[in-house]
C-alpha cells in the first residue's frame, strides 16, 4: 500500500512539474531562441530565459526571476528542443 502511495505521489509531482513548465513557457519566462550557423547550414533552437522590456516593477521582477526559473526547469528546457528538432537544415 505504501509503494502505491509513493508511486501516485511521484506521478502527481511529475504532472504538476510538466504543467508548471507549460505555464512558464506560456508566460514567456522561458522562450525559444533560434539562431543560424551559416557555415554548417543549420538553424539551432534553444530554450533560454526570456527578457521583459517593460520598465515597470513587474517587468524588473520577472527579469530577476527568469534565471532561477530556467535552472528549476533545466531538464525540460534541454529536452524540448530535441523533441521539436534541435537542428533544422537551412538552404
Amino acid at each position: 500500500m505504501k509503494q502505491k502511495n509513493i508511486k501516485s505521489l511521484l506521478i502527481f509531482g511529475a504532472v504538476v512539474y510538466c504543467l508548471s513548465y507549460g505555464v512558464v513557457r506560456w508566460r514567456k519566462c522561458l522562450v525559444l531562441h533560434e539562431y543560424v550557423l551559416k557555415e554548417e547550414g543549420y538553424a539551432v533552437k534553444e530554450i533560454l530565459p526570456g527578457h521583459d522590456i517593460r520598465v515597470s516593477n513587474w517587468g524588473m521582477l520577472k527579469n530577476r526571476l527568469n534565471k532561477p526559473i530556467y535552472y528549476l526547469f533545466f531538464p525540460l528546457a534541454k529536452l524540448e528542443p530535441h523533441l521539436r528538432g534541435k537542428y533544422t537544415v537551412v538552404s
